[in-house]
C-alpha cells in the first residue's frame, strides 16, 4: 500500500485509521467584487467500514488557511 497520493497537486499521506484514500478538498471563498478569495481550506476523508465497502463510518476533517497548511495538518501524525 502507497503511504502518500496526490490530491489537487498536493501530497496526503493515506488515513491513519483506515489507510483509505477517499478524500475531499473544499475551499471556502469569498467574492471581493473582482475575484474569489480563499478563506480557508477542509481536508475531508470518510473510512469505509471493512464488511461494507459502500458504506463510510466515519469523517475526518482538517482545516487550514491555506492548501499547504490544511496539508501539512493533514500530514502531521503523532
Amino acid at each position: 500500500m502507497k503511504e502518500e497520493h496526490v490530491l489537487n497537486e498536493m501530497v496526503l499521506k493515506h488515513c491513519p485509521f483506515c489507510g483509505g484514500s477517499n478524500t475531499q478538498i473544499r475551499e471556502s471563498k469569498h467574492w471581493t467584487g473582482q475575484r474569489y478569495n480563499i478563506i480557508s481550506v477542509t481536508i475531508i476523508h470518510w473510512c469505509e467500514a471493512d464488511d461494507h465497502p459502500d458504506t463510510m463510518t466515519s469523517c475526518l476533517q482538517v482545516k487550514g488557511k491555506t492548501h499547504e497548511t490544511a496539508a501539512a495538518r493533514w500530514n502531521q501524525r503523532a
